[in-house]
């Protein structure tokens, strides 16, 4: 297996690095979707240095400072197959199943502990605002993301809110497109580069004017320019197996957002729910 870049550079440069910056390149090369997820200033807080020496040290491996460090990072962390993250898995675990455990918990803890950082939770609230805006939640995910969001529009559903999913894959996503319509808020999931259903659903809602919302594990993916709000979900890659436990624990946090936004809504739904069970134990 290859070392990473972000690991040869490291190798090549940690010799004649300050003790402080020598720590803060280990932690780099350790703890990458950390690094993806915080700012400078965040991480500067984690290590107990400063933002300045956070910045310094990524221009001392030779990147043009911290965000094109992220940059080539997030490339290479999307760039294995799902054999070489699962060798990454194998030898960053020593193949040992317990360690292998521990080490997923660990990775979904870190992302979900940056996510209740006061900048991720502003933005989880706009897209709260957003989504409860809507006529009707529109959620695109397609292979195993189409899961989380069949998911997501279960639940909503149950809550009383009125949603489409966008699931297929190929042509057949066509048929799905034709359904959507003025009122809607679009909420995409879309890792790495994005696929063709991706592009095509993301240009359809933009001719339509609706509101986009993007989750993704990219600081610099290539829809979240159009989109009105992007958060990013670092899910492994050059750590190992990709994950999607806090993309999970991201869109639990949204339904139950929306279900207090609006109350009423989500016991009338509940309510309801609750009337076609008693009519179907009534008839069965």
């Amino acid at each position: 297996m290859q070392d990473s870049d972000l690991s040869q550079r490291i190798r090549n440069q940690i010799g004649g690095l300050p003790p402080t910056m020598r720590r803060v390149a280990q932690y780099m090369d350790r703890n990458r979707p950390e690094v993806l997820a915080m700012s400078a200033a965040e991480l500067a807080a984690a290590l107990e240095t400063s933002d300045a020496t956070i910045i310094r040290t990524a221009k001392a491996l030779g990147y043009d400072g911290l965000s094109d460090l992220k940059r080539l990072l997030t490339r290479e962390m999307s760039a294995g197959t799902p054999v070489e993250n699962f060798r990454r898995t194998v030898s960053a675990s020593h193949a040992d199943q317990r360690r292998a455990a521990l080490r997923s918990l660990q990775m979904t803890g870190d992302v979900l502990t940056n996510l209740r950082g006061e900048e991720n939770l502003a933005q989880l609230d706009r897209m709260i605002s957003l989504l409860d805006q809507a006529q009707r939640i529109v959620l695109f995910g397609i292979g195993p993301t189409a899961f989380l969001t069949g998911y997501a529009a279960h639940q909503l559903a149950r809550n009383g809110r009125e949603t489409l999913l966008l699931n297929r894959t190929g042509r057949d996503l066509a048929d799905q497109l034709l359904g959507l319509r003025a009122g809607d808020a679009l909420l995409m999931i879309s890792y790495s580069q994005p696929y063709a259903e991706a592009l095509a659903t993301m240009e359809e809602a933009l001719m339509q004017a609706l509101p986009i919302m993007l989750i993704t594990n990219r600081t610099e993916h290539q829809l979240s320019a159009k989109a009105m709000e992007t958060l990013v979900l670092p899910r492994g890659g050059a750590q190992g197996t990709a994950q999607n436990g806090a993309t999970f624990a991201c869109l639990e946090a949204l339904i139950i957002g929306l279900s207090i936004r609006d109350p009423d809504q989500t016991h009338q739904g509940l309510n309801r729910l609750e009337q076609l069970r008693a009519s179907i134990d009534r008839l069965g």
